[in-house]
């Protein structure tokens, strides 16, 4: 689920990837870069991982439906978890050696 806090819409999402400081979510509702979200995971990328996050729309460009199930995919710098974790923090096998 993502919340644009300025205009106070929810949305649907699927993450498509993440980082430490960021992640890439497909949707079907366009974002104005510089926008601030919330987002709420349902399905954590790994044990323990936080579910609530807070970021900034870094970017947000069309795709093309035969290649992916929404129509936007969205570039956003996470900013804190909403419990204060700030950012993700990498689970041990998935950090470089």
């Amino acid at each position: 689920m993502i919340e644009n806090q300025q205009a106070g819409h929810l949305n649907y999402g699927q993450m498509v990837n993440y980082s430490a400081d960021g992640m890439c979510i497909g949707s079907d509702a366009f974002y104005n870069k510089g926008a601030t979200i919330n987002i709420r995971i349902n399905m954590p990328p790994y044990k323990g991982a936080p579910t609530n996050y807070s970021g900034t729309v870094r970017w947000c460009k069309e795709l093309a439906r035969n290649d992916f199930e929404y129509s936007y995919g969205v570039g956003i710098k996470l900013t804190k978890g909403v419990f204060g974790i700030t950012p993700l923090k990498l689970h041990k096998s998935e950090q470089a050696d």
